[in-house]
């Protein structure tokens, strides 16, 4: 498997536009999705947040497994498909209709 944007990798690194305050949490990735063995289900439901909003560089991958899961903890998920990204415009599509016809069946 290639590593990339996981805790740990360069990609995973914030840029400084987005350089974290003091006041925000980190829950770094471990995997494709940012619930895998991490604290985000249980941080989310603490602060009582009921909806997650996803974007992401790979919707492939991140953005999809993570929109998934949101599902699965039964959180309402909306992905901003213009802050998404794809190696091909093609991809970025077919994983869209995927998200949107198994979100379909999910909720």
């Amino acid at each position: 498997m290639k590593v990339h944007s996981l805790r740990g990798t360069q990609g995973a690194e914030v840029i400084d536009d987005l350089e974290p305050k003091s006041t925000d949490m980190i829950l770094p990735k471990r995997r494709f999705s940012a619930f895998f063995k991490t604290d985000l289900d249980q941080t989310l439901r603490t602060l009582g947040v009921d909806t997650i909003v996803v974007t992401g560089m790979t919707t492939e991958f991140c953005v999809l497994m993570t929109a998934l899961d949101g599902l699965c903890h039964d959180f309402s998920v909306i992905i901003l498909e213009d802050c998404t990204a794809s190696r091909t415009k093609e991809l970025r599509k077919g994983c869209l209709n995927l998200y949107r016809e198994m979100s379909s069946i999910l909720c």
